[in-house]
């Protein structure tokens, strides 16, 4: 079992070492596409671990209904006020939307962390000056190191 275990990590870090060293030989300016994928990975980190471990889902869900954004019937309406954690927002969305893509989308850190990972990616392409390149290697690298970086902290 440990030498299982032992493996599935030496795996990881293979697959991390080699993510990183694209980056480096993929953006022009080393230091800055490393320093771009340190931020950006913690960014969608930080993101991730606040939508699935905290409240946000059901203050989202809260002020959509508040804004009618949400509309439909008062039992539909009632049924999101009662959302009061992740687990209820899970389980409210996939009853509600009946398991479809956006359910998906908002219920799979995997799924999540890379459409996470292109916005944060698109901001430092438009705003911090990271070249056009960075959208494709920041959206393929930073969900691998933010979600290692969410299971190492969660472990502790």
């Amino acid at each position: 079992m440990r030498a299982m275990k032992t493996k599935k990590f030496n795996r990881t870090i293979c697959v991390l070492v080699s993510l990183l060293i694209g980056v480096l030989v993929l953006v022009p300016e080393t230091a800055g596409g490393a320093w771009l994928l340190l931020v950006g990975s913690l960014m969608v980190a930080s993101l991730l671990m606040a939508w699935f471990n905290s409240t946000l889902s059901a203050h989202v869900v809260h002020l959509l209904v508040y804004l009618h954004v949400l509309k439909g019937p008062d039992d539909y309406i009632e049924s999101a006020m009662q959302v009061d954690d992740y687990d209820s927002f899970a389980t409210w969305i996939i009853v509600t939307t009946k398991g479809n893509l956006l359910s998906t989308l908002l219920t799979c850190s995997v799924c999540l962390s890379f459409h996470l990972a292109f916005w944060v990616s698109l901001f430092f392409v438009l705003f911090v000056g990271a070249p056009v390149t960075w959208l494709v290697v920041g959206t393929l690298s930073m969900p691998i190191v933010a979600n290692i970086g969410l299971n190492i902290l969660k472990k502790i």
